[in-house]
């Protein structure tokens, strides 16, 4: 596994523990927390890609 994939693995593991720690820690369901932080995750890179992209757009080459 490369670096990346386990920086990218511990961001998960660490998203979905603080989702089951503030649904009370409840028995069983790890791999719905998991496609929970991994689904959130992967939607705030989308999202932050769309905003560099806008910017790259609006902002005047002079700027840059």
């Amino acid at each position: 596994m490369s670096e990346e994939a386990r920086k990218n693995d511990e961001r998960v593991r660490l998203r979905a523990y603080r989702l089951w720690d503030l649904e009370g820690r409840p028995h069983g369901h790890n791999d719905q927390y998991w496609q929970t932080a991994l689904a959130q995750i992967r939607n705030e890179e989308h999202a932050a890609e769309d905003v560099l992209q806008v910017s790259a757009r609006t902002v005047p080459a002079a700027a840059v």
